[in-house]
């Protein structure tokens, strides 16, 4: 498996890509309206929105299909945090390291690097991977917003080494 930065010609397949892990992944968790919404809202033009905004990766098997796809941006009006986003692995490609190879990727990133803190919304059916990645809930609830999303971050170690939050996560 290779993770790259994506082209602008892929994104057709990394539209795709994305609705299929809405309709057949997070639907398990969330109402079928409102996954046929994000499919429908992701479309090539604003998946390419997206890419343009940050630096969105995928993940090839060996025989250069697209299994997987990440964005890592700047939050807006932060210079000292960042975002990541739309990370989805083709349904048939879960449970085999993938989307942690996808993540390693965006925290290689020089967005990732710049930046002291990285935010990311986590669905039902992710919170829990992207906890084992270090990945604390920002409020003390532990519990999805009203739309079923937790709010989840990451301080990047200082020069130092030490972490600037060690919070235990609880799953």
């Amino acid at each position: 498996m290779k993770v790259r930065r994506a082209k602008r010609e892929e994104i057709d397949v990394i539209s795709s890509l994305m609705c299929r892990n809405f309709l057949e992944v997070n639907i398990r968790d969330y109402p079928r309206q409102v996954m046929e919404e994000l499919a429908e809202n992701h479309v090539p033009e604003r998946v390419l929105k997206i890419a343009e905004n940050g630096h969105m990766y995928v993940a090839q098997d060996g025989g250069g299909r697209i299994i997987g796809t990440g964005t890592i941006c700047r939050m807006d009006g932060s210079a000292a945090d960042s975002y990541i986003m739309s990370v989805s692995v083709l349904p048939e490609c879960h449970g085999k390291g993938i989307g942690r190879r996808i993540m390693e990727a965006l925290e290689a990133d020089k967005l990732f690097a710049a930046t002291e803190r990285t935010e990311l919304h986590a669905s039902i059916t992710a919170h829990r991977f992207y906890g084992k990645l270090g990945y604390r809930y920002m409020t003390d609830r532990k519990q999805p917003d009203e739309l079923g999303l937790y709010h989840m971050e990451k301080w990047h170690e200082q020069q130092n080494g030490e972490a600037k939050r060690t919070e235990e996560l609880e799953l």
